[in-house]
């Protein structure tokens, strides 16, 4: 497989179970997407194809020469930014949400002001109530194109202990993720604390976020592992 993986200075220049999904509601006061007027260095733009159909997802920098992204962007992939493998979580059967994660590794990027890894949370971190933030390239709106500059909303996480179920956004304001939306990290206080996994069609109703910290043991083996493969 290769990996086409552009990351977004290229662009622009400025035990995991029921817990491991966050939910969340899209606040009144977020505005809707808008462009993001601020540099997000660790933002990565996946397409795979799958037959003859292309899709989009996106991606987020972890380390330097690994990208993290939703399990269901698999597929047969172009190259930008020359990638070695997919390593798709072991547990995720591709038709439930639960273990919906995948590490892409890629050639060593050079880490400067604008391409850079996003922190990672502690293991089984909990997200305190607040505002979050997801940015992507996906659609617009129904039977709308992806946009071409990266965009941001922000999210009102739930109370905990409704964390563990899959649903997130008010299914009554289309302030939701569209198409191309997977993959990308919900990010609260500088950390990322979710991945966008699923959610109805044209953001109609809650998306699931699957949670980090369920899966950060995992990433950190998975990341030595094939980087020590990778010096042998």
């Amino acid at each position: 497989m290769v990996l086409f993986l552009l990351l977004a200075v290229l662009l622009f220049p400025t035990g995991e179970a029921a817990g491991s999904l966050l939910s969340f509601f899209q606040g009144k006061s977020s505005g809707g997407m808008r462009p993001s007027h601020t540099p997000i260095p660790y933002m990565a733009f996946v397409e795979y194809q799958v037959s003859e159909d292309l899709f989009s997802c996106v991606g987020f920098l972890v380390h330097e020469d690994f990208v993290l992204t939703a399990a269901h962007c698999l597929g047969k992939i172009q190259q930008v930014i020359p990638g070695t493998g997919a390593i798709r979580h072991p547990d995720c059967n591709g038709k439930t949400w639960p273990n919906d994660i995948m590490l892409l590794q890629l050639m060593t990027a050079d880490l400067t002001d604008s391409v850079s890894p996003i922190n990672l949370p502690r293991s089984w971190q909990k997200v305190k109530p607040g505002v979050c933030s997801v940015a992507d390239w996906g659609q617009l709106g129904v039977d709308m194109p992806c946009a071409d500059k990266l965009r941001e909303v922000g999210l009102k996480v739930q109370r905990e202990e409704i964390c563990i179920t899959c649903y997130a956004g008010d299914p009554n304001k289309r302030k939701n993720s569209f198409s191309g939306d997977s993959g990308g990290p919900l990010v609260c206080n500088g950390v990322a604390q979710g991945i966008v996994s699923c959610g109805e069609e044209y953001g109609r109703t809650p998306n699931v976020h699957t949670r980090i910290s369920s899966f950060l043991s995992w990433i950190q083996t998975t990341v030595r592992q094939y980087k020590w493969q990778g010096s042998t």
